[in-house]
């Protein structure tokens, strides 16, 4: 269904960040993938300062830590929309595109785009392939 190659997951936008990798297969962990995703959304489409700006207000006003903006899109979301009005579906596409492609994925816009949606179908099918490609069964067909 998906096709993911360990040795292509990398993470770009922020190299000092430490990457957490799955303990079982080594490759980065959703998290941050969708972190990266993120920041590097924001910095081509912001720049580095508003990137900056974005995420102090997050820890100052909803009290959500940089590290925790991933396991909490509905935050981001609110944020986003509260800062450009309904540009942030712009913000979000572009986010879902990037986190696509990361995961080697192909993303398809659709008309009923849900960035929440979207990244909770993403984590799930992620946690999927994770899980069927630690199985002993499958172990030698990973990447």
């Amino acid at each position: 269904m998906f096709d993911t190659c360990r040795s292509e997951l990398r993470l770009d936008a922020n190299p000092s960040r430490k990457t957490k990798l799955e303990p079982k297969t080594g490759v980065p962990s959703f998290d941050d993938l969708l972190l990266d995703s993120i920041e590097q959304s924001l910095t081509e489409l912001l720049g580095r300062k508003v990137r900056e700006a974005l995420f102090d207000n997050l820890a100052r006003d909803s009290l959500l830590a940089r590290s925790d903006v991933s396991r909490n899109p509905a935050k981001l979301s609110t944020l986003l929309r509260g800062v450009f009005g309904r540009g942030e579906i712009t913000i979000e596409k572009h986010i879902v595109r990037r986190l696509y492609a990361h995961l080697h994925w192909q993303y398809h816009d659709s008309l009923n785009f849900d960035f929440q949606t979207q990244v909770e179908v993403a984590r799930k099918s992620w946690e999927e392939i994770i899980e069927t490609s630690t199985k002993p069964e499958t172990m030698n067909q990973l990447p």
